[in-house]
């Protein structure tokens, strides 16, 4: 195979963690501390929405020479940006 030819691509989803810490760092109460201070966004009911990273990676069957990024979703239109960025 020749580089280029084949390429593996992922996306892994990651949750994000708190400023300072989350709970199993530190005391839950610590750690909810810590979630409740990181972010103004909440939930319907009110809990702090801390959210999610996705870390979508592209690696050359040949060479083995790898890109990442991180980015804030995984629909198809951002999928299609790293894309265009990876290659």
């Amino acid at each position: 195979s020749r580089p280029g030819e084949l390429v593996h691509v992922d996306i892994k989803k990651f949750g994000n963690i708190p400023d300072g810490g989350g709970h199993k760092v530190h005391s839950r109460q610590a750690g909810e501390s810590n979630r409740n201070a990181t972010t103004t966004e909440r939930t319907s009911s009110g809990t702090p929405e801390i959210g999610y990273s996705f870390i979508h990676t592209a690696v050359d069957d040949h060479t083995r020479l790898a890109y990442s990024e991180i980015l804030t979703d995984e629909r198809k239109e951002t999928a299609t940006a790293f894309w265009r960025r990876a290659q």
